[in-house]
């Protein structure tokens, strides 16, 4: 299958979605795997969640062009990078697809989200009372999923464990459009930072993303 979608922001920074119709066998071949990597695979107990993570490892190697094996390793705080590579990455995956971001001069988030009514079982867990007041009711769940999604995407940007989603990350008002940009104000121990959230809506799922 050929990438779902793909996007080159600058010359440095890149993303990719692929749509996985694939069985594991066809990640594993391509991805050149080492003791490391099945070693984090024998934790992955879902046979789903597995392929996902898979393609979105081949999403990666794809955008970065590694054709040598390679190996993922994680900061304190769970951050990825690729051993030996000065790259800032950035994975992901939901039900069917897997997504990766790669930049050379600086820190990424990508989050995809399908469109879904669950989240609004939990709004009031990552959302603020002034972002609760941004919800209207013919498009609740959209908006919900859109802000989800955003503040999915900079926290995997500053990969920081503790960070509280809704109170270290302030969103703007989320645009009802198909695809545009809205604000992120989070708060660091460097003091609050502006963020542009970048999103576009793809059939049944959106992407968010932050570089």
């Amino acid at each position: 299958m050929p990438l779902f979608h793909s996007l080159t922001i600058d010359e440095d920074t890149r993303l990719a979605v692929w749509q996985i119709e694939e069985p594991q066998d066809y990640f594993i071949a391509q991805l050149k795997l080492n003791e490391t990597d099945y070693s984090v695979i024998r934790t992955i107990t879902s046979d789903s969640r597995l392929t996902e993570f898979l393609a979105s490892r081949y999403c990666l190697r794809l955008l970065a062009g590694i054709e040598e094996e390679f190996t993922l390793v994680k900061d304190d705080h769970g951050k990825p990078s690729v051993k030996g590579h000065p790259l800032h990455i950035s994975l992901t995956h939901c039900a069917g697809f897997a997504g990766a971001m790669i930049s050379r001069k600086g820190a990424v988030g990508i989050d995809i989200e399908p469109i879904h009514t669950r989240v609004m079982r939990v709004i009031n867990k990552f959302l603020s009372e002034k972002e609760l007041g941004y919800l209207l009711p013919a498009h609740e769940v959209d908006q919900a999923v859109l802000m989800w999604s955003a503040k999915e995407a900079v926290y995997k940007y500053y990969g920081q464990r503790g960070m509280s989603f809704s109170r270290d990350i302030a969103l703007g008002s989320p645009p009802l459009t198909a695809r545009g940009e809205f604000s992120a104000h989070v708060v660091t121990p460097k003091g609050t930072i502006d963020h542009s959230v970048q999103f576009e809506r793809l059939g049944g799922i959106l992407l968010t993303y932050v570089a």
